[in-house]
């Protein structure tokens, strides 16, 4: 919801240079001790910081675009806007503008993480390219059921064998119930943190996937590394914050310049498919 202005015009004064000297002493009493005012200024300077930095007829041409498409839907109806973006005395005025604050953020964000203009969403992005995990899986449970119990530290791998197949076969309350209990004896196993990791993210809880896939991926010395650097980064286009959007395209670009990590392909699709720059 957007947030409602009540001292627009004061704001415009007093930042337009329109105020006596007595009236901008009073003001800034005001903000002292009036919390509303004193907000509602901050987001003023906030949004001309902003006007100012991505250049004043760049921002003026995006914000009467986004108005014009915002009028044609009605969603001015009951708000008095000005025709263009005004200027008093080389002072960007923001009046009438605050009704498209909102708008003008995901503009921004949107050319900032988003630049082509075909880019999807990332759950759409997610949908085309994440599939569970079947290409270490086959070598790995051979290996494990190989090992069994000859394992020279006397170890079993059953339990981890079991919960890699409930993973193979799609059963993944199995597969989840039975990595936690064999993590509890081998917390330090690696393997078992990735496809608990993958099997969190199969179930949509990425926070939890991004915290077994992260360390993982930062190891270079990690046999399944470049499996947990894929994961991890879809992983982190499903969170909804800008920092791990660029930590997601981060990995992506070091799967797709890597020819040996085998997902190489499906980063650069990924990153075309969310408008990702290098």
């Amino acid at each position: 919801m957007l947030m409602d202005f009540t001292y627009v015009d004061e704001l415009d004064r007093y930042y337009g240079g329109q105020m006596s000297e007595n009236e901008k002493i009073m003001f800034e009493n005001r903000l002292l001790q009036d919390f509303e005012l004193a907000r509602e200024n901050d987001m003023y300077q906030l949004l001309v910081r902003g006007i100012e930095l991505h250049g004043d007829k760049e921002v003026e041409s995006k914000l009467n675009t986004i108005r014009a498409k915002l009028q044609k839907e009605q969603y001015f109806a009951s708000i008095d806007q000005p025709n263009t973006v005004q200027k008093r005395r080389n002072k960007i005025s923001l009046r009438g503008w605050y009704a498209i604050a909102a708008a003008l953020m995901l503009a921004i964000a949107a050319i900032v993480f988003f630049p082509k203009n075909n880019a999807v969403s990332p759950e759409k992005a997610f949908a085309r390219y994440y599939k569970p995990e079947s290409v270490a899986l086959p070598k790995i449970l051979d290996d494990l059921e190989r090992v069994g119990f000859a394992d020279p530290e006397g170890r079993s791998n059953d339990t981890l064998v079991r919960a890699l197949k409930a993973y193979e076969t799609q059963e993944y309350d199995d597969a989840l119930t039975q990595l936690h209990l064999y993590l509890l004896s081998h917390p330090e196993d690696q393997l078992a943190k990735m496809y608990l990791g993958l099997t969190l993210l199969q179930k949509s809880e990425y926070g939890k996937a991004i915290a077994q896939l992260g360390p993982l991926a930062s190891d270079d010395a990690f046999a399944n590394k470049h499996t947990a650097r894929w994961y991890l980064a879809l992983s982190l286009t499903q969170v909804k914050n800008p920092d791990s959007m660029r930590q997601a395209q981060s990995w992506l670009i070091k799967l797709a310049d890597d020819p040996t990590s085998g997902y190489a392909e499906e980063a650069e699709g990924m990153m075309s498919l969310l408008g990702m720059k290098r």
